[in-house]
């Protein structure tokens, strides 16, 4: 496979957002205009003209390029509408130039890592199906759930979908993001482009509140590999 490093302006949005739309492991996190959102200055490894695109979160502190998960993007790495193989994998995180001296990153749930000398740890996730009635879902629910939400519906505590970004962004600046300073640059970029929750409806029929995304799919147990790169001490990379 022919894999290419690219700057974040020699991608081509229209054809990375066509693989994305396609693959068989499609996720929001990996659209260019959610990907500019999160982290501006994205490069990408490209293989096979558009084949697989493997996007580089990249970041750069005390002169030191690194490679990073960023907020809101919970898992990234390979996609592609074909198969993908562990050996393809390798060959993406091999591929990565020498100059990030640093690699954390999210795995999505479609690329294993083989046995190859890269330290890997495994995540489980949970994905809910909702292509049911909720009478059907809730009955799954456990017992400790069921109070919780009991306890909610008691509170006065409601979903809704009549909320504005600016309302958003507020209350997880008020929940979660007190003090860090990359979320307070995250949030005016959110408000200013408009785009992580308006612009969700229109990819895939995906709705999102509150910045999570509803995927309206099977329900899974995925596993999610982080893998981890310490170019100082594991030469390995």
């Amino acid at each position: 496979m022919n894999i290419v490093f690219h700057q974040h302006n020699e991608i081509d949005k229209q054809k990375w957002d066509e693989v994305i739309a396609s693959s068989h492991n499609s996720l929001p996190y990996a659209y260019s205009w959610y990907l500019d959102c999160v982290c501006p200055n994205w490069n990408a490894l490209v293989g096979d003209d558009y084949q697989y695109v493997f996007p580089l979160t990249a970041n750069t502190k005390f002169g030191i390029k690194y490679l990073y998960q960023p907020y809101f993007a919970q898992q990234l790495g390979l996609f592609s509408k074909h198969n993908i193989s562990p050996d393809q994998v390798i060959s993406f995180l091999k591929a990565i130039p020498d100059f990030y001296k640093l690699i954390e990153i999210n795995l999505n749930f479609a690329n294993t890592v083989s046995d190859s000398g890269f330290q890997v740890s495994k995540r489980k996730n949970f994905e809910l199906q909702l292509d049911k009635p909720y009478t059907e879902i809730k009955k799954f629910y456990s017992d400790n759930q069921k109070r919780n939400i009991a306890k909610a519906e008691k509170s006065g505590l409601f979903v809704t979908d009549k909320i504005t970004i600016r309302q958003v962004i507020d209350f997880f600046k008020h929940d979660k993001g007190v003090g860090l300073d990359t979320m307070k640059e995250i949030c005016k970029r959110c408000y200013r482009w408009q785009t992580i929750v308006l612009r969700s409806n229109v990819y895939q029929n995906r709705k999102s509140y509150h910045l999570y995304f509803l995927r309206q799919q099977y329900r899974r147990k995925i596993q999610r590999c982080n893998v981890v790169s310490d170019r100082f001490s594991n030469r390995n990379f």
